[in-house]
C-alpha cells in the first residue's frame, strides 16, 4: 500500500551551521521548519540502518521521521572527487536526509531500503547544491509529497533505530487545563502586565525565564513589531542572526528622511552611518566595547539603542541625529555569560536581555 510522504534535509555548509535545508511544503507554509533541525540528527548511520523518531503535538500535528546520517562529499555539490565537505573550522559536514509522515506511524509498519533513500537523496541534493553557496540564513526549500511504497517483504529493509519521542507541545486537554489555570491566576494578580504569550513584563522587577529557541525568535519578532510601526525585513533577518552569534546590525528610518544604520562588529567597534535622501553617507565617530558585540536593539521613541557583548555587558547609548551626537548613557553588567539578544519594551522603560540556553532577564531603565 502506498503512503504519502515528504523528503527533508538538515545540513550545514562552509559558512552556515546545521539548519533545515529542505522541508515538507505543509511545514514550510506554516513557517515551522526549524523543528526538523532540532529533532533530526545523530552519529553517522551504519550501512543498512536508519533512525526513527516521532514528534508529538507539533504545530502541524503528529509527525514521524525516518532518516539516515551520511558524510557530505564533493560529488554532492557537483564537484568531481570523493573528499569530505568541511565547514570553515575544518569540521566534516553530514547530510541528514529522510522522509516525513504527517501522522504517527508505527516502527513495525515502516520498511525502507537503500533504493528509497536514493530517491530522497536525488530530490534534496539539487537544493543542497544551491544552499552550499549561501553565506546568510535563508528559508528552507519546500518539498512536495510523493508516494512511498510500503511492502512487508521489501528487499533489504533497513534496521530502524528508535529515538525518544519528541514532545513539541501540549495536547488539547493539557492546553485547556493550563488556560483555565492562567485565567484564575490573572484574576488574582494586581500587577500591570505588558506581555507576549511567552513572557510577561512586571515593572520594578527582574524576571528570568527559559524559553524554547523557536519561542524566543517569535517573541522577539512580535515585540520588535510593536516598537517599529513599519517592520524592516533586513532588521528581522539581522535579529535572527544575532540570536545565534553572527554580526549585529539595525536600521532605523527617521522623521526627517534620513536613515541610520548601526553595526556592531567583532572587534567591539560600533559604526553609525547616516544616509540622506540623496544617498550621501556621514560616518559617526566609532564608539567601542572592549570585546565582540553580539547583538543590538533600538528604541525609536526614546532615541536610545543598546549593545550587548561577549563578556555579558550591555551599554545604553543616546541616539540623536548630527555628527558627534552619540554618547554612552550607561553600562549594565548584566551577566557572566555572553549577551545573545536584546529588545526594548513598547514603552521603552524595560530592556529584555537574552543569555545562553534561552534564559532571559528584564531590566528597568
Amino acid at each position: 500500500m502506498d503512503q504519502e510522504v515528504w523528503c527533508f534535509l538538515v545540513s550545514a555548509n562552509k559558512d552556515l551551521d546545521y539548519r533545515t535545508v529542505v522541508a515538507p511544503d505543509f511545514m514550510y507554509e506554516q513557517n515551522y521548519t526549524l523543528i526538523l533541525a532540532k529533532t533530526a540528527g545523530g552519529e553517522i548511520t551504519d550501512k543498512g540502518t536508519a533512525y526513527y523518531r516521532k514528534i508529538i503535538n507539533s504545530k502541524v500535528g503528529n509527525l514521524t521521521l525516518v532518516f539516515r546520517v551520511t558524510k557530505a562529499l564533493e560529488t554532492d555539490i557537483g564537484i568531481c572527487g570523493d573528499s569530505l565537505l568541511r565547514d570553515s573550522f575544518g569540521r566534516a559536514i553530514s547530510l541528514i536526509e529522510g522522509i516525513v509522515f504527517n501522522r504517527e506511524v508505527s516502527k513495525a509498519n515502516i520498511a525502507i531500503n537503500s533504493e528509497d533513500f536514493d530517491k530522497v537523496h536525488k530530490q534534496v541534493i539539487e537544493y543542497y547544491q544551491k544552499f552550499w553557496y549561501e553565506t546568510r540564513p535563508i528559508p528552507a526549500y519546500p518539498s512536495k509529497s510523493f508516494p512511498f511504497s510500503e511492502r512487508e517483504n521489501k528487499d533489504n529493509a533497513f534496521q530502524l533505530i528508535k529515538l525518544e519521542d519528541y514532545r513539541a507541545g501540549k495536547s488539547k486537554e493539557e492546553t485547556k487545563s493550563e488556560t483555565n489555570q492562567q485565567s484564575t491566576d490573572k484574576e488574582k494578580s494586581k500587577d500591570k502586565l505588558v506581555s507576549d504569550r511567552s513572557l510577561s513584563w512586571q515593572p520594578q522587577q527582574t524576571n528570568e525565564r527559559k524559553l524554547p529557541r523557536e519561542d524566543v525568535i517569535k517573541f522577539l519578532i512580535d515585540l520588535i513589531s510593536k516598537i517599529f510601526p513599519t517592520p524592516i525585513p533586513e532588521f528581522f533577518e539581522g535579529l535572527y542572526e544575532n540570536l545565534f552569534g553572527n554580526k549585529a546590525q539595525v536600521e532605523v528610518d527617521t522623521s526627517n528622511g534620513k536613515k541610520i544604520i548601526i553595526t556592531g562588529e567583532k572587534n567591539g567597534n560600533i559604526r553609525v552611518e547616516y544616509a540622506d535622501g540623496e544617498g550621501k553617507i556621514e560616518i559617526e565617530p566609532t564608539l567601542t566595547h572592549d570585546t565582540k558585540i553580539i547583538c543590538m536593539a533600538v528604541d525609536n521613541k526614546n532615541k536610545i539603542f543598546a549593545t550587548g557583548d561577549k563578556k555579558g555587558n550591555v551599554k545604553i547609548w543616546e541616539l540623536e541625529l548630527g555628527r558627534g551626537s552619540l554618547k554612552e548613557k550607561t553600562t549594565i553588567r548584566a551577566s557572566q555569560h555572553p549577551i545573545k539578544s536584546l529588545a526594548f519594551s513598547p514603552d521603552g522603560k524595560t530592556l529584555l536581555i537574552g543569555e545562553k540556553e534561552g534564559k532571559f532577564k528584564t531590566w528597568s531603565l
